[in-house]
């Protein structure tokens, strides 16, 4: 299902596009119309091209889903947060373990509160979970957040569900 999902998406944008690595050659033909038109020069530095050479990448999913509203973000509303006043791409959120920190796909604030997004690509469908690691435990958290720090065993112990 997944490689029949991805294909379908590479058709749309056409042979040419991708280069021998079976990559975009350029990462703006993954981008749907709308997209392309709200895209500005300042996103063009701070965007990661490599994360969205794939077309059917989790990047591209948030990108073509979230970058047309950055024009209305004052009508935008996600959870419980309205109003967006800023929606940052490609953050990278440093958890105090050791490694590479994880990357978020949109980042959508007003004042100090957040809602975070991450997309999954068709190639999700096919995955192993990859499971939590134990460094988390260690981590020292803030008292707002211990109720979401002490799932994690229950989240260790059941894999994908919180059930």
């Amino acid at each position: 299902m997944s490689s029949g999902l991805a294909g379908r998406v590479r058709e749309q944008i056409g042979d040419a596009a991708f280069g021998m690595d079976g990559r975009l050659i350029d990462w703006r033909s993954s981008l749907l119309p709308a997209t392309l038109n709200c895209l500005e020069d300042r996103h063009l530095t701070t965007l990661d091209p490599g994360r969205r050479r794939v077309p059917e990448a989790g990047a591209v999913i948030a990108l073509n889903s979230f970058l047309p509203w950055e024009q209305h973000s004052g009508d935008l509303r996600l959870a419980d947060l309205s109003s967006v006043d800023k929606l940052t791409f490609d953050a990278r959120c440093p958890t105090g373990v050791r490694g590479t920190p994880p990357h978020l796909d949109m980042i959508a604030a007003r004042g100090q509160s957040i809602v975070a997004a991450t997309a999954r690509g068709p190639g999700y469908l096919g995955r192993r979970f990859a499971g939590l690691a134990a460094a988390y435990d260690s981590v020292e958290v803030p008292p707002a957040m211990r109720p979401w720090h002490e799932i994690l065993p229950l989240l260790r112990q059941s894999g994908r569900t919180f059930a």
